[in-house]
């Protein structure tokens, strides 16, 4: 037989043939790469399984959890911005008490449309109460439809851009400061977030598109 037959061949040692030595060593130097891939690959799986909104916190229950929060967080952005909008409105008809009881601004709509004046003092004295009806008017549209959320996305922008146009005439009137004491500027950037979202839970939007819910 020749030489390098030889070392394949298999001795009987009686009812069974013994595996030599080398193959046994040749089979283990190739199964071991293989198995070193699929643990890498396994491990490589596991940190790319990322929740898409939380990429960060990988697809586990801690991200289903902060995705489900954020949900219901911007439930309750959407109705205070819109309860926000209501209020003011019914502060300037007297719902909240006359003018001079505590945290009564206007008390009632002339008060307003004075108001509305200092605000925009560039403005012909002739268009000032058309203004005040003007922004009165939405937003109780907006407030309402931020409250039930209907035409969620629209209104939470319109809402965005409404409190950018009374941040700015705000500041050129009174100074930056009084923006900032009636938080304009912060309920401006969570009317922006709130169009940017858009996923709406407990809402008409949410009730007629059941799949974005």
């Amino acid at each position: 037989m020749p030489r390098d037959l030889r070392r394949w061949e298999l001795p009987w040692n009686g009812s069974t043939h013994a595996i030599p030595r080398r193959c046994l060593a040749e089979n283990e130097a190739l199964r071991k790469p293989i198995e070193d891939l699929r643990v890498e690959a396994a491990g490589s799986s596991r940190r790319h399984t990322t929740h898409p909104r939380f990429p960060h916190t990988g697809g586990n229950i801690v991200s289903m959890t902060l995705n489900r929060a954020t949900d219901y967080i911007m439930v309750f952005l959407r109705i205070a911005l819109g309860i926000a909008f209501l209020s003011a409105v019914a502060d300037r008809f007297g719902l909240w008490g006359t003018y001079g009881q505590p945290n009564v601004e206007w008390g009632d709509f002339s008060r307003f449309v004075d108001y509305t004046g200092q605000l925009n003092w560039f403005a012909p004295t002739a268009v000032i109460p058309a203004l005040a009806w003007a922004a009165t008017c939405a937003e109780i549209v907006l407030g309402l439809a931020l409250v039930f959320g209907c035409f969620t996305r629209v209104a939470a922008l319109l809402s965005g851009v409404m409190l950018v146009v009374f941040a700015l005439t705000m500041t050129v009137a009174l100074g930056v400061k009084a923006p900032l004491n009636f938080s304009v500027f912060s309920s401006c950037a969570g009317a922006f977030l709130l169009a940017a979202f858009g996923k709406y839970l407990l809402s008409i939007d949410a009730f007629k598109s059941p799949r974005e819910s």
